[in-house]
């Protein structure tokens, strides 16, 4: 089974244009240039790994996620397997969407190029 097998589409609809985010405890996922992003809001941390990399470690998570438990029908356990499935289901949106805009080396792909403003609080009338 291939990656293209695996992966199904889907994007939500982002100011100025469509953009597919996964997200998982304070850590956001989203495809630019053909590489996955990550960003932690906790400490404010950045990293970008290639779409075959984080497909890999999609993989991974999902071999543990079905493995067998008895932990399976705890409510708080549950819950986390709940979300876990929908960051797996998520992240492979990114993933399709990372492979669509090609290899950062490729002149020729299609990148994906967004505008990031940064507005501080303070011009929401924190200063008086």
């Amino acid at each position: 089974m291939s990656i293209d097998d695996i992966i199904s589409g889907g994007q939500q609809l982002f100011i100025g244009g469509t953009y597919v985010l996964a997200r998982i405890g304070t850590v956001r996922f989203w495809a630019e240039r053909g590489l996955v992003h990550w960003e932690d809001a906790k400490d404010n941390s950045y990293g970008s790994i290639s779409a075959r990399d984080a497909f890999e470690r999609i993989v991974a998570l999902r071999v543990m996620l079905d493995k067998p438990s008895e932990d399976k029908d705890i409510p708080r356990f549950r819950d986390y397997r709940n979300e876990t499935q929908t960051y797996i289901e998520d992240m492979l949106k990114v993933i399709r969407l990372a492979r669509e805009q090609g290899t950062p080396t490729d002149p020729t792909a299609k990148h994906a190029t967004t505008t990031r403003v940064v507005v501080p609080e303070y011009c929401f009338g924190g200063l008086d």
